[in-house]
């Protein structure tokens, strides 16, 4: 049916073992172009034989196509216009499968030197294309009324009604690479409803989140979460053909792009630094190779407390810029160190209950350096805003913080226990305690402008809770003034322990823990707050 002479070019790519093991589907057979007297026969079979060639390539495609964006970015020689080839097959509906054959061979041509490269695509979530990791949970039914109360107030365009005998379907637009946490409830009733989410890609591909009739949406919540690397819609469809009444939904959608791993990426500027100064020329594949396995060599040697802190200094400045959740990206390092022969090591419960014991170490470690990356910030805050009382004491305990430094030539084990003080007097602040203090000296005036109405006085609390309700009442209707006033109410209690003056440092560190709905989107309401100030005037 085929010219012999084109059987070369429907060969399938070679491959090797560590890029096959990743992939994880079947490697599909060189397309047989043999001749057959029955060419309906051929023809079937040939297609058959492309269509497994394309699910190989897309399945390649989602995790690789990241990777590949990874190393662009660190100027691999190759690596852009690899890039552009991709987006080139995504987008280009007349590309050949002769075409996309020769792409592929030349993405793996570049990655089969990083012997790292399961590490790698563990670390930048890239190994599952979906993961539907909670598929709804009903909460409990003290829940549901704060729900429904807080989205009527708050997000007044969250909802959507479905007549009675009708059936309809809300979509709404996921982007690729994301985390996304779903939760709807009802007014009144008990709803028919299910959940998908539909990838919108060339071959649709669906998955079904959650699907149950007659679900109590009017006493309980329901929440779900899945991680998608394929931009799509989650479609909610309610069901309510045999309703007697309306159906009200009200819904949350919240999307989280992937986390970044900000150890490895400090990690890996700090090494490429160190061994390319300040280069800004494309970086060769073999040298890339090494300095990838510098880094994972670091962190392996970084887990097991062996780094000393003279190595660790560039990182200093890492754990201060960037809002590290330190036990989380702890985890996510251990759990990738595991990865040996492209495989997770298999433990038996002893071990898991050591690499539990072993991540609340360097834990610990990690910790107490991130305290003393911070330290300056933290003296700075309580200098700035008068916040501890002034003795002989507390002057004392700050100035000894501030003239402390650490002997970088420990090894990083050894931090927690030459200073151990510094670690406990912190622990109680996560990273993002840390964040808020480090904002707050930022936006200055945002604490100023709390201390000029006195609003945490007695008198000052209740005219401020006069007004937020007074506004509440006022603003029902109005969602983006009620987003100025939700606004108002979150800085205005991020902004308390930075107000109130206190007898130590201890006091000041334990009214900040207090605050324990502190997130990156919370941190916002306190940068340009002019608008919500103009509240306080009316």
């Amino acid at each position: 049916m085929l010219p012999s002479a084109d059987r070369e070019r429907y060969k399938f790519p070679v491959t090797t073992s560590q890029i096959q093991n990743i992939v994880s589907i079947e490697k599909p057979n060189d397309i047989d172009i043999s001749a057959t007297d029955q060419k309906e026969e051929f023809f079937h079979n040939f297609i058959k034989q492309v269509n497994k060639w394309l699910e190989w390539i897309d399945k390649f495609i989602d995790i690789f196509q990241h990777i590949t964006e990874w190393l662009k970015t660190r100027k691999l020689q190759r690596a852009e216009q690899l890039l552009g080839d991709i987006h080139t097959m995504k987008n280009d509906s007349t590309i050949t499968v002769i075409k996309m054959k020769g792409i592929i061979q030349d993405i793996i041509n570049l990655l089969k030197p990083f012997k790292n490269l399961p590490r790698l695509c563990h670390l930048f979530n890239c190994m599952e294309s979906f993961e539907n990791i909670d598929s709804g949970t009903l909460t409990d039914q003290d829940q549901w009324k704060p729900y429904i109360d807080e989205f009527k107030l708050c997000h007044t365009n969250n909802t959507f009604t479905v007549e009675a005998n009708n059936t309809r379907k809300h979509r709404h637009f996921i982007g690729a690479r994301r985390v996304v946490h779903w939760s709807l409830a009802c007014e009144k009733l008990e709803c028919s409803i299910s959940l998908e989410y539909q990838i919108t890609t060339p071959s649709i591909d669906r998955h079904i989140l959650f699907s149950k009739e007659k679900v109590s949406l009017d006493k309980q919540v329901l929440r779900g979460i899945f991680t998608t690397q394929q931009r799509g819609d989650l479609i909610i469809t309610l069901d309510n053909r045999n309703g007697k009444a309306p159906r009200t939904i009200w819904y949350q959608i919240k999307t989280i792009p992937f986390s970044t791993c900000h150890l490895f990426d400090g990690i890996f500027s700090m090494l490429r630094q160190q061994y390319f100064q300040h280069s800004i020329d494309n970086i060769k594949e073999n040298d890339l190779r090494d300095l990838i396995d510098k880094v994972f060599s670091f962190i392996d040697s970084l887990l097991n407390g062996n780094i000393t802190l003279k190595e660790m200094d560039y990182l200093k400045t890492v754990f201060h810029d960037k809002n590290i959740s330190v036990r989380e990206e702890v985890k996510i390092l251990f759990a990738n160190r595991s990865i040996v022969n492209n495989k997770r090591e298999t433990t038996t419960d002893t071990r898991q209950g050591q690499n539990e014991q072993d991540i609340q170490q360097v834990c610990e470690w990690l910790r107490t350096y991130q305290y003393y990356s911070h330290l300056n910030i933290i003296i700075d805050c309580v200098k700035k805003f008068n916040i501890i009382l002034k003795s002989s004491e507390n002057e004392e305990s700050i100035d000894n913080l501030q003239e402390m430094t650490i002997n970088e030539k420990f090894s990083l084990r050894q931090i927690s226990e030459t200073y151990k003080d510094l670690y406990e007097r912190f622990q109680k602040l996560t990273n993002h305690h840390l964040q808020l203090i480090k904002t707050i000296s930022e936006c200055s005036h945002v604490v100023q402008m709390m201390n000029k109405f006195d609003l945490y006085s007695t008198e000052g609390l209740r005219r401020f809770l006069e007004l937020r309700d007074n506004l509440t009442t006022q603003f029902q209707l109005q969602e983006r003034n009620n987003m100025i006033l939700n606004s108002l109410i979150i800085s205005y209690a991020l902004c308390e322990p930075f107000v109130r003056q206190v007898k130590n440092l201890e006091e000041f560190v334990d009214n900040l823990a207090k605050l324990s709905n502190i997130d990156e989107s919370s941190l916002e309401h306190i940068k340009g707050k002019r608008k919500a100030f103009l509240l306080l005037k009316i």
